[in-house]
């Protein structure tokens, strides 16, 4: 007995795992193809695009609506002397989506892992809602979906103008995204938005100004690190003092006229978002650890 798939279990898993749908009804090289397709479509629409407004819901309804009706009439058109292959029965299908999970765990784990970005600390060079793709090999947390599959020394050093996920030291369950500013050693002094790096001025291009909102506009500068150039955000309206006030406890560090001054030890960072006036950075909780970084941004997406 050949045990045909069942049409109504066919249509939901074409509905919710269209993968998944036609393999249990044996079209092993059709749920290939569609996973290729979908990724393929997936990083077209979200890179090109940059999710219009329910466009992705609409799409992702239809898909589903095609792919259920499609493999429903796979299954109910399914010959009674065709045997099913060992893939389509329950145990195939489980072994099929747990595989799955294990490659996109390996996958976030240890290569590549997505982030999306809710604040504005490094507005303008990733506006609020944007998403980013990190690298994660060679930074020694390795794990995703709050799984920790190792924990190893930081092999890869951060280079000075790298954006990069971490967790701070007093909250080390949450992530957040800075531009690191300063290297072991370096001597920073950063006062009334002027950034001087071992003694000297980090030139500053003008580039107008950004209407965040409706109440305040933001002055608009070209940073220009060693080797490394970046737009910065700043508003006048918002002291600096505001900013600072906190590091007077940061060891290594002093508070005067209006600014800070450090001095970065040895296995530890100077990290400011990009938004100067609007980030809780190494200017109020101190240095970070580079045991502390999880990984480096190598793409945003808009």
């Amino acid at each position: 007995m050949n045990s045909r798939p069942n049409q109504n279990i066919a249509a939901l898993l074409g509905f919710f795992i269209a993968p998944l749908g036609f393999l249990y009804v044996a079209r092993l090289w059709q749920a290939v193809v569609y996973i290729i397709l979908a990724l393929g479509v997936t990083g077209t629409y979200i890179y090109y695009l940059h999710h219009p407004p329910y466009w992705d819901a609409i799409l992702v309804l239809c898909s589903a609506f095609v792919c259920s009706t499609y493999i429903y009439r796979l299954a109910k058109h399914y010959p009674d002397d065709k045997p099913r292959p060992h893939y389509s029965r329950w145990y195939g299908l489980l072994g099929c989506a747990l595989g799955y999970a294990l490659i996109a765990l390996l996958i976030r784990s240890f290569g590549l892992e997505p982030y999306h970005i809710p604040s504005g600390s490094m507005q303008p060079t990733l506006p609020v809602g944007s998403y980013i793709v990190t690298s994660k090999w060679g930074y020694g947390h390795y794990g995703s979906y709050g799984i920790t599959l190792a924990r190893r020394p930081l092999s890869q050093s951060p280079n000075r103008g790298d954006i990069v996920v971490y967790e701070r030291p007093s909250t080390p369950d949450l992530r957040f995204v800075s531009r690191i500013i300063g290297l072991p050693g370096d001597r920073i002094s950063y006062r009334d938005y002027t950034l001087t790096l071992n003694g000297q001025t980090v030139a500053l291009e003008d580039k107008g100004t950004l209407a965040v909102d409706w109440s305040q506009a933001f002055s608009h500068k070209l940073e220009k690190l060693p080797g490394q150039y970046h737009d910065i955000q700043f508003s006048s309206e918002i002291p600096t003092v505001q900013t600072t006030l906190s590091a007077a406890t940061v060891q290594g560090c002093t508070i005067a006229n209006n600014g800070i001054d450090c001095t970065i030890p040895s296995g530890n960072y100077f990290v400011m978002g990009d938004n100067r006036s609007q980030s809780a950075d190494s200017r109020i909780w101190g240095f970070l650890p580079a045991d502390n970084i999880v990984a480096k941004v190598i793409h945003i997406i808009p």
